[in-house]
């Protein structure tokens, strides 16, 4: 507990200082941020870009729940499930935003990832495809959803 204002003084200076020189927040704790992929329109190129020209197999192992319209496209709530084994990354894209890839999720263990529970942000009416790559294999579904007002205005 910080009991005079010369402590106060003090501590305000050091977490500066650790600020200043990075060890507070050590870039290693943020996101890699492919900006390349997030500057594509659409999902075919942002694909290309994320997976260079590997096979995409559609497959009903792959669940996407989510509600068949959305009144404000700026929050609406979905949830990836899958069967498949050794699940790497989930990619979620939209064909009709202004970036065609909403996210991307990797997963440090294999096997964690049988389960999404995320928001995304949709500009208009259109399919959500989603990608995970599992075992080595890319493997994809899709589901369309009506948006009343556009979340990305």
């Amino acid at each position: 507990m910080i009991k005079t204002r010369r402590q106060f003084l003090r501590s305000a200076l050091a977490s500066l200082a650790l600020l200043k020189t990075g060890l507070l927040f050590p870039i290693s704790v943020f996101a890699k941020w492919p900006e390349s992929v997030f500057s594509k329109k659409h999902p075919e190129e942002a694909l290309a870009e994320l997976f260079g020209d590997r096979e995409i197999t559609q497959t009903d192992k792959i669940v996407i729940e989510m509600p068949p319209g959305a009144e404000n496209g700026a929050i609406v709530p979905i949830i990836i499930k899958t069967d498949l084994k050794n699940v790497q990354s989930i990619s979620l894209l939209a064909e009709k935003n202004p970036v065609a890839l909403l996210a991307q999720f990797t997963f440090s263990s294999k096997g964690r990832g049988e389960y999404l529970r995320t928001r995304i942000k949709l500009a208009k009416s259109s399919h959500v495809i989603v990608v995970v790559e599992a075992d080595g294999q890319l493997c994809t579904n899709k589901k369309y959803i009506e948006v009343l007002k556009g979340g990305c205005d």
